[in-house]
C-alpha cells in the first residue's frame, strides 16, 4: 500500500540520521522518560475503575426508634418521589431486615434499601437523552438530595454493584481501647471531614443502639438471703434468652429445643421483675428484691480492627480519584492532636490500593528480572539484554502520557496491563538485535548491520504490533459505534477491561516507534564503547 511504501522509504533515512548522533537520540529518550515520570503524580490513583451499569442502591436510615410501619410509610412516599425523576425506569424497595440475615452494617426496622435502575434513554427537551456515566452520577446526586431532604431521614448512602467484595472507598480508622475517647476523637474526625466537598455519604460507626434494660444486683442482699449470684443470673438469662435443654433428631438434622420464659412475663419489664429467683425456696424472692433496673441505650456495635477497638468514619468520594481524596483527608487531619494510645489512619480501599500496588510493582520487577535471565541465557551476553529491556521504560513513556491524555487513573487493572506489556514489548527488540548479530556474524560492520537488520525487520515488527493493537481495540470501547465489532467489548465489566487494553495499546505503540530508533542508536553506542575498552584489556 501507499502508506507502507512511504514508511519503508522514510524509515532508513530517519535511522541513518539517528545513527549519526546516537548520543543525542539516547539522551532524548531519557528526557522523554524524565518528563513522563514527572506526570505520574498527576495521574491519580484508584483501586478499581467504578462500574456504571445504570443501577445503584440507596441505603436509607431513619431514627432508631422508628417502627417498621413508620419506616415503610416514609419510604413509600420517597419511592414515589424518586420514580418521578427523569431517567429512572424501575425501583425496588426493601424495608427492614430479617433477624437472621447477615447485613453490611447495623440494620433493622428503621432502615431501608431502595434499588434503582435507569432507562437506556429517556425523552428530553432537545430529543432523547442517552444514559452515560456522567448522567448516571448526576441522577444519583439528585436521588441523594431527594431522599436526604425528607425530615425523617437521618442518612443516605449510594452504592453501586461491583463484582468484587471491597471495603468502603474512604475510611478513617480511630483505634484504641477507651470507647468514650474513641467516640470523641471519631466525632472530631467527622467534623474535620464534613467541609470537604469531594466527600459524600459521610458516616460513622458510632451510632445510638437499641434501648436496653441493665440489671444491677445488690450483692449484700443476695448474700443476706442466702442466694447464689451465679445461679440467679443464670436463671434470669434462661428466662429471657432461653436454654437449649435437648435436641430433636430427624435423620442427619439436629433441631434445638429451647425452653424460654412465659411470653406474658417477657413482654413486660415489671412482670419480669416479679419473677422469683429461688423457685425451689420456701419463701419466694422476686427479682426486684435483690436488683434494680436501669434503661440505657447500648452501643450499636463495638468494632475491632487488629485486636483493637475502633471507630471507623467512612465516606464515598466524588469529583476526584481515590489518591486525590486521600491527600485532602490527610491534609485535613494533619493538625489533629491525639493521645499516644490512639491511632488515626486511613483504611478502606486506600489501604487495599497501597497493598495491591506494592504487590503488583513487585510482580512487575520480578517479570523484568525473569525476562533478563532468559535473554542473558539466549544471547550469551550480560549487556545486550539490557538493551532489549530498554523497551520497557520506552513503553512506560507511552503508558504515562496516554493515561494522562485520556484522564485514566492508575489502578490495579492498569498495573496488570503493565505486567503483560513487559513481556510483549521486548519481542520487537529481540527480533531486531538478533538480526543485527546475524549480520555482524556475516562480516558486516556495526553501522551497515544495523541498517540492514532494521530494513529487514521493519515489516514483521509493524505487523506484530498492528495485530496486537487491533485485537485489543474492541476492549477499549472506542469502537462502540461500529456495527458488530463494537459489541465484542461490551457487556458487564467493560469499565474494568478498557484500562488494561488501553495500557497495552499505548505502551506497545510508543515502544514500537521508539524501539525502531532508540535501540539501534543504543546498540551502536555499546559497540563503540566495547571497541574502546578492548585494546586496554590486551596485555602489553
Amino acid at each position: 500500500t501507499l502508506g507502507w511504501e512511504a514508511l519503508a522509504r522514510a524509515y532508513p533515512r530517519v535511522l541513518t540520521a539517528a545513527l549519526r548522533v546516537p548520543v543525542a537520540v539516547v539522551l532524548g529518550a531519557g528526557v522523554l522518560l524524565w518528563a513522563a515520570m514527572r506526570e505520574v503524580p498527576a495521574l491519580g490513583v484508584e483501586l478499581l475503575p467504578e462500574i456504571h451499569q445504570g443501577e445503584f442502591t440507596a441505603h436509607v436510615k431513619l431514627d432508631v426508634r422508628n417502627p417498621l410501619e413508620r419506616t415503610d410509610a416514609v419510604m413509600r412516599e420517597l419511592d414515589a418521589a424518586v420514580r418521578r425523576i427523569p431517567g429512572i425506569a424501575t425501583t425496588a424497595l426493601a424495608v427492614g431486615v430479617e433477624k437472621e440475615t447477615l447485613t453490611r452494617e447495623i440494620e433493622g426496622p428503621h432502615t431501608a434499601r431502595l434499588t434503582l435502575r435507569m432507562a437506556a434513554d429517556w425523552p428530553g427537551p432537545e430529543g432523547p437523552i442517552e444514559r452515560t456515566a456522567a448522567r448516571e452520577e448526576e441522577i444519583a446526586q439528585r436521588v441523594r438530595r431527594t431522599l436526604a431532604d425528607h425530615p425523617a431521614v437521618q442518612s443516605v448512602e449510594i452504592t453501586r454493584p461491583t463484582p468484587f467484595a471491597l471495603e468502603a472507598p474512604i475510611a478513617v480508622e480511630v483505634r484504641g481501647y477507651d470507647l468514650a475517647l474513641l467516640r470523641e476523637i471519631g466525632e472530631e474526625v467527622r467534623q474535620r471531614l464534613e467541609p470537604l466537598d469531594m466527600l459524600a455519604d459521610l458516616r460513622s460507626t458510632v451510632r445510638p443502639g437499641h434501648l436496653e434494660a441493665l440489671i444491677h444486683f445488690d450483692r449484700e442482699k443476695v448474700l443476706e438471703l442466702g442466694l447464689d449470684l451465679g445461679q440467679v443470673t443464670t436463671l434470669v438469662r434462661d428466662q429471657v434468652e432461653g436454654n437449649v435443654s435437648t435436641r430433636f433428631h430427624e435423620g442427619d438434622e439436629r433441631i434445638d429445643i429451647r425452653v424460654i420464659g412465659d411470653e406474658l412475663v417477657l413482654s413486660n419489664l415489671e412482670a419480669l421483675l416479679d419473677v422469683p429467683v429461688n423457685p425451689t425456696g420456701a419463701a419466694p424472692v422476686s427479682l426486684r428484691t435483690i436488683a434494680s433496673v436501669e434503661i440505657v441505650q447500648g452501643p450499636a456495635e463495638i468494632r475491632r480492627i487488629g485486636n483493637d477497638r475502633a471507630v471507623v468514619i467512612s465516606a464515598t468520594g466524588r469529583g476526584l480519584d481515590l489518591g486525590g481524596v486521600a491527600r485532602h483527608i490527610e491534609g485535613a487531619l494533619a493538625s489533629m492532636v491525639v493521645p499516644d494510645d490512639v491511632k488515626v489512619e486511613l483504611g478502606g480501599q486506600k489501604r487495599e490500593m497501597d497493598e495491591a500496588q506494592r504487590s503488583l510493582f513487585e510482580a512487575l520487577a520480578l517479570a523484568v528480572f525473569l525476562v533478563y535471565v532468559v535473554l542473558a541465557t539466549q544471547f550469551e551476553s550480560l549487556l545486550q539484554p539490557f538493551l532489549i529491556l530498554l523497551t520497557v521504560p520506552l513503553a512506560g513513556v507511552g503508558v504515562i502520557f496516554g493515561l494522562r491524555w485520556l484522564d485514566i487513573p492508575l489502578s490495579v487493572v492498569v498495573l496488570i496491563g503493565a505486567i503483560m506489556l513487559a513481556g510483549i514489548v521486548v519481542n520487537n527488540a529481540i527480533v531486531l538485535i538478533d538480526r543485527i548479530n546475524q549480520k555482524r556474524a556475516q562480516g558486516l560492520g556495526p553501522h551497515a548491520a544495523i541498517l540492514e537488520a532494521a530494513r529487514a525487520r521493519l515489516r514483521p515488527i509493524m505487523m506484530t504490533t498492528a495485530t496486537t493493537v487491533l485485537g485489543l481495540l474492541p476492549m477499549t470501547g472506542w469502537l462502540e459505534a461500529v456495527p458488530f465489532v463494537g459489541s465484542l467489548g461490551a457487556g458487564e465489566g467493560a469499565e474494568i477491561r478498557a484500562p488494561m487494553a488501553i495500557t497495552v495499546i499505548v505502551g506497545l505503540t510508543s515502544s514500537t516507534v521508539l524501539t525502531l530508533v532508540v535501540i539501534p542508536a543504543a546498540y551502536l553506542l555499546l559497540v563503540r564503547r566495547r571497541a574502546r575498552i578492548r585494546p586496554a584489556e590486551v596485555p602489553a
